[in-house]
């Protein structure tokens, strides 16, 4: 059981008290969401703040640029400490305990380093929706008195993406990166070259920013984005807290006929793919990343490396006239059922549409017989629209069109 300490209370204090009675305070900033946001209240609450961040071989350049960037917005005093993490056994063992072992490192680096410039409190993003039951750092939070005001304030992640737009700030939508090491299996111990693999996997080697992850702007469907994206193999999309989403390749086919090919999986399909049908299917998709930007993607269990499943956007009929939609679609492996991947993932999908993507209405077009998949439907916050008939492998089959809108994702998530 990972250990919370009383700095990481949910609900305990409001972010105006926690700063009216910390008037000097240092941050632990990595330049994302939270962290930032962070910064910029403890600025505005005219605290005397120093953000500290801290450089290791874990972190892609962008970050690191994304950091010094707001503290420079904000005019705020930071620090940036260079940490070699390669050199912590402890860590590069990736153990179970990695994470827990690489927080406490980075952690006590930046109160050594605040304790000279005369700075007691160490605060960092951490936030009311970040679960430490997946998070061991939250037992090095505890041990080393370091305090989190936004869980403490009961601030989701969602309600700080709200408050950063109310702010301006341009990590606002800023999607979640886990660091490198967590993209090297477990067990397999991390060096500079399993990093760099890693980074390679998720497109984002000398540094660059992955694919689906650019700051600042969005891009609206049907905008497939420059060349480079669209032909590179295999690009990172988006992760969530146990999953990685990324373009398919062509050597991904075996495990997708482990899907396809599964009866079980497929019933909603009439049943299992031949193996050309299977390859049209694989085919469509690389097709639909050159023409519209996005399709199904690959998801990928980070603990593992396993490709466990396919979830993603597509653009479907949504009624019986034609009309076109951006669908959340999501199909996994049978021994990855009733574990809540498919929801994981298709929320994900569903935040990318609205978000990156430009759409005001996201659907998800489900047969009546998988009640399954209506069921991540309904926990992706859609209501069931109308019904409709989609004629496919010689069968009529009546479908159930679920869908939420831009305003209903707001009105359910506080957007």
């Amino acid at each position: 059981m990972t250990t919370t300490g009383p700095g990481q209370e949910v609900g305990a204090e409001a972010l105006a008290d926690f700063f009216a009675r910390t008037p000097r305070l240092a941050v632990a900033f990595s330049g994302g969401c939270d962290s930032s946001y962070l910064l910029a209240a403890a600025v505005r609450a005219g605290c005397d703040v120093k953000a500290y961040g801290v450089r290791t071989a874990f972190q892609p350049a962008f970050e690191i640029d994304d950091a010094r960037r707001l503290a420079a917005e904000l005019g705020a005093d930071f620090e940036l400490i260079d940490a070699d993490v390669l050199a912590r056994d402890e860590v590069c063992a990736n153990g179970p305990d990695r994470c827990y072992r690489c927080k406490a490192f980075i952690f006590s680096t930046i109160l050594e380093r605040m304790a000279r410039d005369g700075y007691e409190i160490l605060a960092d993003g951490t936030n009311a929706t970040d679960d430490p039951a997946n998070r061991p750092g939250f037992q090095a939070l505890a041990e080393l008195g370091v305090t989190s005001p936004l869980r403490r304030a009961g601030m989701t992640k969602e309600a700080v993406r709200a408050a950063s737009r109310d702010s301006s700030l341009f990590t606002a939508d800023k999607p979640s990166f886990s660091c490198l090491a967590v993209h090297v299996p477990k067990g397999e111990i991390v060096t500079q070259a399993a990093l760099d693999a890693a980074a390679a996997r998720l497109g984002v080697e000398d540094g660059k920013r992955p694919v689906g992850g650019s700051v600042g702007g969005k891009r609206p469907v049907g905008d497939s984005g420059s060349c480079e994206a669209r032909n590179r193999p295999g690009r990172f999309v988006l992760e969530t807290d146990r999953l990685l989403l990324r373009e398919l390749t062509r050597r991904d086919f075996a495990a997708l006929c482990t899907m396809l090919q599964d009866d079980e999986v497929m019933y909603a399909y009439e049943g299992a793919l031949s193996d050309d049908d299977a390859q049209a299917w694989l085919d469509r998709q690389l097709h639909r990343y050159a023409r519209d930007g996005f399709g199904l993607w690959a998801v990928v269990l980070k603990e593992t490396g396993e490709l466990i499943g396919q979830c993603g956007l597509t653009l479907q009929d949504v009624d019986a006239q034609g009309t076109r939609g951006v669908e959340v679609g999501y199909l996994f492996c049978r021994e990855f059922w009733h574990r809540g991947f498919a929801t994981e993932a298709a929320r994900a999908c569903r935040d990318f549409a609205f978000d990156e993507l430009g759409a005001g209405e996201v659907f998800s077009v489900v047969r009546d017989t998988n009640v399954a998949s209506q069921s991540v439907a309904l926990r992706n916050g859609m209501v069931p629209r109308r019904t409709f008939v989609k004629h496919y492998r010689g069968v009529d089959m009546p479908h159930i069109v679920f869908s939420v809108t831009r305003a209903e994702r707001g009105a359910r998530v506080g957007r």
